[in-house]
């Protein structure tokens, strides 16, 4: 019995023809359009989370300067210029890391918002131990406008809603310039105060705070806007529209 032959494709008929080739190049590309969105979200909400940790064990460094410290939360700057995260011309720990013998989260990427490089205009010459992170002025000051020595020692214990009360939050400026583009800063000021040092929610319209009774959590609801926005609406604001999240006297 004879075998049948097999017939075999040309060359020709092997080829991809050019209309099929760029149907497969648009059907990758199409995917990829899809996949995009959801891969950018989910790196999103890692760096959300990452920051959330980082926060929580800031957080946890004040309550813990506090017990040091009678009861008292950590300054937000002093006479010689040392600030809350970081020392004198932005170099070496500041007042809280030192404040806290054997802390483990005194390296400058714990101080750091994983989001902060691409949500902010970071200067690194001035940034070296902080970007991103604001601690609540008013747990040291009794306005925006004072300053050393003009102090308000806040003791823990006699904080009103501990629950409700910022410590440490995702926190940033305008940079004044042209663009006025969000910048980091190192505090977080108070809702009447109409300036700041605002709320920052940058992850996905969400703001991670840390508070006093020692929880923390991202925050999804933008309140009081600041009126200088300048095209940064959505994303700047307050952790409440009046001072009970900023005044440990609240409601006296």
């Amino acid at each position: 019995m004879k075998k049948k032959r097999q017939i075999r494709p040309t060359r020709d008929e092997r080829r991809f023809t050019l209309v099929e080739l760029l149907v497969v190049i648009a059907i990758i590309a199409v995917l990829a359009a899809m996949l995009m969105p959801a891969l950018g979200a989910a790196r999103g909400s890692a760096r959300r989370t990452d920051c959330l940790s980082d926060l929580r064990q800031v957080l946890t460094m004040h309550l813990q300067y506090a017990d040091n410290c009678d009861g008292v939360f950590c300054i937000a700057w002093d006479r010689k210029l040392n600030q809350w995260d970081t020392g004198y011309l932005y170099k070496g720990p500041g007042i809280l890391a030192r404040g806290v013998p054997g802390a483990s989260a005194t390296s400058e990427r714990v101080f750091n918002c994983p989001e902060a490089d691409s949500a902010l205009l970071v200067n690194r010459s001035w940034t070296a131990q902080f970007a991103g992170f604001g601690y609540n002025y008013l747990l040291s000051f009794r306005s925006v406008d004072d300053s050393p020595p003009r102090y308000r020692p806040v003791k823990v214990g006699t904080v009103r809603r501990p629950t409700q009360l910022s410590v440490v939050a995702d926190a940033a400026c305008f940079s004044g310039g042209s663009d006025n583009r969000p910048a980091p800063t190192a505090f977080l000021y108070n809702t009447a105060s109409g300036k700041g040092g605002y709320a920052d929610f940058r992850h996905g319209g969400y703001c991670n705070a840390g508070f006093a009774d020692g929880h923390a959590a991202p925050q999804g609801n933008i309140t009081a806007r600041p009126s200088d926005d300048n095209g940064c609406r959505e994303r700047l604001g307050y952790l409440s529209r009046d001072d009970r999240a900023y005044d440990p006297a609240y409601g006296e």
